[in-house]
């Protein structure tokens, strides 16, 4: 009896793992929802979370990308300052959306011509760019030339999100190369002189042993504290007065590519029915009449054609025979007119057409001989 009941045990608890399991499974598409986007400050560097990316893959990553008017002089101390401003507005992006769990430890600053990138390091279980992308390349040109060996932190770092959100709104642009005037720095939690955590420069990754961003933003000019030191311009960039200004709005971020190569106009449909003129197919045979037949019978308006009627066109008005006279009786005489005398065949055969005189029935002289 101990086994049934066992047995009976053992259901129940399946029943309820597969039930629990399918919430589960039904929820799973929930996992990665939010709620409301969080309104954005007008005068802010616009700051906020990839919500597409998140909710189609879980991958966290906060963006912005802007563009000026005009390429501005930007010094090291100033691009300092604004990079320390973007990650504190990260953080406030992490409150407002509810993703404290998951903090994106750096904040990158991009600054490329007249436009200003900016990108945290990804957290989430999976990569936020496609295998085929601009950034994978770069990538793996990086590990071709150390052995193969990968990017030391994955390429999630905020250096690789930064490179790909600015490859994402230049298509076809190629690698990012080192010109002048472009700059890159990541600002992450870090102890000062005090003990206490402070946004600071955050050198890129990579070591003798390891490779990592140091050997991926190829050459680009890379801000430190020496540099910001060293920098005699200390005073703020008023980027919130260009903002305010429409001097420094938001970057387009996928530009519509060129169109492709004109191609003729197709030809027009033909509407009428029959053939490409209007009118019904043409009959290689015959051409169509002008006029449609009104009259019935043949084509010319008279009766169907008679293969025994005579040659000439027209109709045969006396009755009997084609020449008027009675039907063709084929033991009378030729000639075309026929026999007077009835009877016999052969009367008038080879005569002038007129009749023959009767001749008279000859008697015999006497009576018989006899035999």
């Amino acid at each position: 009896m101990e086994l049934p009941k066992m047995t009976g045990f053992l259901w129940f608890y399946l029943t309820i793992l597969l039930s629990f399991s399918q919430v589960l499974t039904a929820q799973g598409g929930k996992k990665w929802q939010l709620g409301e986007e969080p309104k954005l400050a007008e005068d802010g560097l616009q700051i906020k979370l990839d919500r597409d990316l998140y909710t189609h893959q879980g991958s966290i990553v906060y963006t912005s990308h802007l563009q000026f008017d005009e390429k501005p002089e930007i010094s090291d101390s100033q691009l300092y300052q604004i990079a320390r401003d973007a990650f504190n507005e990260m953080q406030a992006s992490v409150v407002s959306n509810g993703l404290t769990q998951k903090i994106p430890n750096v904040m990158t600053t991009l600054l490329v011509g007249n436009e200003l990138i900016f990108a945290s390091s990804a957290k989430g279980p999976n990569d936020p760019y496609d295998r085929d992308s601009q950034v994978q390349g770069d990538l793996k040109v990086c590990a071709d030339a150390n052995e193969g060996r990968l990017h030391k932190n994955g390429g999630r770092c905020g250096e690789v999100m930064a490179f790909h959100d600015w490859y994402e709104s230049h298509v076809r642009s190629g690698p990012l190369e080192p010109t002048e005037g472009t700059k890159v720095v990541a600002i992450s939690f870090q102890k000062n002189a005090d003990g206490e955590r402070e946004p600071l420069i955050l050198a890129p990754c990579g070591n003798d042993k390891q490779w990592g961003c140091n050997k991926f933003v190829n050459g680009i000019y890379v801000l430190d504290d020496a540099k910001v030191a060293a920098d005699p311009k200390k005073e703020p960039f008023e980027y919130k007065s260009l903002i305010k200004d429409k001097k420094l709005k938001p970057a387009p971020t996928r530009p519509g590519l060129p169109p492709p190569n004109p191609l003729p106009k197709p030809p027009r449909p033909n509407t009428r029915p029959g053939g490409s003129n209007g009118g019904p197919p043409p009959n290689p045979l015959s051409k169509p009449p002008t006029k449609p037949n009104t009259k019935p019978g043949g084509s010319n308006g008279g009766p169907p054609f008679n293969p025994l009627s005579p040659p000439g066109g027209k109709p045969n008005t006396n009755p009997g025979g084609s020449s008027g006279g009675p039907p063709f009786n084929p033991l009378s005489p030729p000639g075309g007119k026929p026999g007077t005398n009835p009877g016999g065949s052969t009367d008038n055969q080879g005569g002038d057409g007129k009749p023959a005189k009767p001749k008279p029935t000859r008697r015999p002289n006497g009576r018989p001989k006899r035999p």
